[in-house]
């Protein structure tokens, strides 16, 4: 039986209500994860231009972040080549 939540791999665990999915719990599935960090990220979008407050995209990965904490998202932010060279350097 295939993953109820649509990440393509098979269900090894189910739910009470018949849904199988993948992980142990159903939140670790990737399509569930995916879908939670684009809520999560629609809602810091939307108190970020209700409180007016000016924002500014990310150099690598086009988020946008409030003007005060850009600087400090950059410097850890997961694609920048910076952060790339130390990860890869620790494997």
């Amino acid at each position: 039986m295939k993953c109820s939540y649509g990440c393509g791999k098979d269900g090894k665990y189910k739910l009470t209500n018949g849904k199988y999915y993948c992980e142990k719990t159903y939140q670790k599935c990737p399509a569930v994860r995916k879908k939670i960090q684009k809520v999560i990220s629609d809602i810091r979008i939307k108190i970020l231009i209700t409180l007016k407050i000016k924002t500014q995209p990310c150099r690598y990965c086009e988020k946008l972040y409030a003007k005060i904490g850009i600087k400090s998202h950059e410097k850890f932010c997961y694609l920048n080549p910076q952060n790339k060279k130390i990860m890869s350097s620790l494997q």
